[in-house]
């Protein structure tokens, strides 16, 4: 787990990171996969609301050993 925490603004609110990015293994445990974050969405006032989205990115290394590219 990293202790980083991000946010993502909108025009209607700021997605927030809600607990800690948890690092994503392979089922072998010896590899790592990526990086699984949950953000929730706040309204301009800061109010929280119930909507939670779950943000998964892969590790760079990962993406080049099986020759992964990023979409354009």
């Amino acid at each position: 787990m990293t202790k980083k925490t991000e946010t993502r603004k909108h025009s209607q609110g700021t997605w927030r990171q809600h607990g800690e990015t948890e690092t994503v293994m392979c089922r072998d445990g010896k590899g790592v996969y990526g990086t699984k974050s949950v953000f929730q969405f706040f309204h301009p006032r800061g109010t929280p609301s119930s909507w939670f989205v779950t943000e998964y990115s892969l590790d760079k290394d990962y993406r080049i050993r099986h020759k992964l590219t990023k979409k354009p």
